[in-house]
């Protein structure tokens, strides 16, 4: 988690975000945010939901998120994605399909 705070601490700077600010773009309410950001037992991990309102906020990827990719490399850790999706349950891997099959139809223009 620790990594995770900072993580977002540097985004959120980057883009000259407060919790307020970062709240409002992401629809997450400010006390998660803040949540998120505490540097204690307390932290909390967030929800992949969140993890996707929070990387489009920000404007970065889930791997730049989660530290996984180095900032400016996104999406170049691709066999990362595939091994990260095993690790999913269930629930997670049907909604990141849900979340792939809209992205192709925006991509493609394709409406429902």
């Amino acid at each position: 988690m620790k990594e995770f705070q900072k993580t977002l601490s540097r985004l959120m700077s980057k883009k000259g975000f407060s919790q307020a600010e970062l709240a409002e773009r992401s629809g997450i309410k400010q006390p998660t945010i803040s949540r998120y950001l505490q540097h204690s037992a307390k932290a909390e991990a967030p929800s992949l939901r969140d993890l996707i309102r929070l990387g489009d906020a920000l404007g970065c990827s889930l791997n730049e998120l989660a530290g996984i990719d180095p900032p400016g490399e996104k999406g170049k850790n691709v066999p990362g994605h595939f091994e990260l999706f095993k690790q999913l349950n269930y629930e997670n891997k049907e909604l990141v399909e849900k979340i792939a099959a809209d992205m192709k139809n925006r991509i493609h223009g394709y409406t429902n």
